[in-house]
């Protein structure tokens, strides 16, 4: 996540830049050149569903969050891709309990749903 908050400051300022380089060569009386810069920080996240970001971020923010076997797989991805320490041992050591337990059909299904991710495989390879 922090990478991707560089990367947004990074093109922030290059298109700030940018403007600026525009507004000397048009001049000071140019019109709309502010709405080229944008204070909005806006993350595309594509790959996980609105309920597992919003735990994830519950997580970075409280540091904890209920895990169930919906949301696992989600959690363990986003944590092990935004380098979230702590959450992905949590996801596993649930993951241990539902296999004692029997309970892995849903996990199954949800890591299956994230096969484009690596750490995908590492639940797979515990259910």
């Amino acid at each position: 996540m922090f990478e991707l908050i560089q990367k947004h400051i990074y093109l922030r300022i290059s298109e700030q830049s940018k403007v600026t380089k525009t507004k000397k060569v048009i001049g000071k009386s140019s019109v709309g050149l502010s709405h080229l810069s944008s204070e909005k920080l806006k993350i595309p996240i594509t790959n996980y569903d609105a309920e597992v970001f919003r735990l994830l971020v519950e997580f970075i923010h409280c540091g904890e969050v209920n895990i169930n076997e919906d949301t696992v797989a989600g959690l363990f991805c986003g944590a092990s891709q935004f380098e979230v320490p702590e959450l992905p041992g949590a996801c596993l050591d649930f993951v241990e309990r539902c296999v004692k337990l029997r309970r892995t059909e849903n996990i199954r299904f949800h890591a299956e749903c994230f096969k484009f991710h690596a750490a995908a495989k590492t639940l797979l390879d515990k259910v």
